[in-house]
């Protein structure tokens, strides 16, 4: 749309308001802005790529399953696949599989992918679903502005703040496969331009994978004729028949100014009992622990970022099929910094880091 008013005139040195009212319609994704596609905010209707954006009141939603993937499982252009109650893939244009990841996935600019499998670990997620503040999802190529791993795509998931969200709650969830699930956070201010944030839950379910050590779970193509149930028998059977999975976080934000931000946060998820398809077949996790830590420093012209993620086993793992025990201890450092700047009057923009 534009619109002109003529007979405006300005004196030398001097300035002149005009106010104007227009009879435009304003359509709803004009009012949405999203910051993935250009790591900038913009209007989605002016984003260089297909982006979908994840309200807050649909996460509230769908808030007490925990499933953060849950969200994106109806999105357009998503293919989904869910092999476990908190084993989920999905990618983008065409190229899924249950092992395939090419979609770079960040919280609060961290990727908490497990290194050896190049994949996400869903039921590790440490904070409550319903904190989320937005969730967007780039469909193509990232790789330009985020490096490895966004092929097909980026999943950006940003947590509320504790300036923006002050104050507490507690939910308690029950429903199929006996679950209980219980988490809470807690937001206020501290004084001096510091505010705090924890957060805290645990949740205890059963799952609907079955062992197939003694029978096949269902039937697959068999080379031999005659031949049913061809999905071959597991090794070991499984070692835990429920899920247990707890979590804890604390953040604090440090106010500089009018527009930078001191972030330091940490956190840990703990979990047992949940299943992943593997290239080796299945795998249980029977006791590992994940805990992170980040720093960020962010203003108009600048960030600075950092963080480490780790896992651990506690308790020995086993393929499912070949009954063989897996190790894996992993610890990831990673440490960015960007700056950015306008050119030719504001119509170009650079980004270096």
């Amino acid at each position: 749309h534009s619109a002109q008013e003529a007979g405006v005139e300005v004196a030398a040195g001097g300035t002149r308001t005009v106010d104007k009212k227009v009879d435009w319609d304003v359509s709803f994704a004009e009012m949405i802005t999203v910051t993935s596609v250009s790591r900038r905010e913009e209007r989605i209707v002016e984003a260089p790529a297909a982006v979908t954006v994840i309200t807050e009141q649909q996460i509230e939603r769908e808030s007490s399953s925990g499933q953060v993937p849950k969200l994106l499982e109806f999105t357009p252009g998503v293919d989904f696949t869910q092999s476990g109650l908190y084993d989920f893939n999905f990618n983008t244009r065409g190229f899924n599989s249950s092992l395939n990841r090419r979609i770079l996935t960040l919280i609060d600019g961290r990727d908490p992918a497990v290194p050896f499998l190049g994949s996400q670990e869903w039921a590790a997620i440490s904070f409550p679903m319903d904190e989320l503040a937005s969730v967007e999802l780039v469909r193509g190529p990232g790789s330009a502005l985020y490096g490895a791993n966004a092929y097909s795509g980026v999943l950006n998931m940003v947590t509320k703040s504790p300036r923006g969200t002050e104050g507490g709650k507690v939910r308690l969830t029950g429903g199929e496969l006996s679950t209980a699930r219980a988490d809470f956070r807690y937001a206020t201010e501290l004084g001096a331009g510091f505010y705090g944030k924890v957060v805290g839950g645990y949740q205890k379910s059963d799952d609907f994978t079955v062992s197939r050590r003694v029978s096949p779970e269902y039937s697959v193509f068999c080379t031999v004729r005659g031949q049913t149930n061809c999905l071959p028998r597991e090794a070991v059977p499984l070692a835990k028949d429920e899920d247990k999975i707890g979590f804890g976080g604390l953040r604090f934000d440090k106010y500089l100014g009018t527009s930078a931000v001191l972030t330091l946060e940490g956190g840990t998820a703990d979990l047992e009992g949940p299943v992943f398809q593997t290239g080796i077949g299945r795998v249980q996790v029977t006791k590992a622990i994940k805990p992170y830590a980040r720093v960020a420093m962010a203003a108009d012209r600048y960030n600075l970022f950092a963080y480490w993620n780790s896992r651990t086993s506690l308790e020995p793992q086993f393929s499912l099929q070949s009954g063989l025990p897996i190790e894996e201890r992993s610890d990831v450092f990673h440490v960015e910094g960007q700056t950015n700047f306008n050119f030719q009057q504001e119509r170009g923009r650079a980004v270096v880091g």
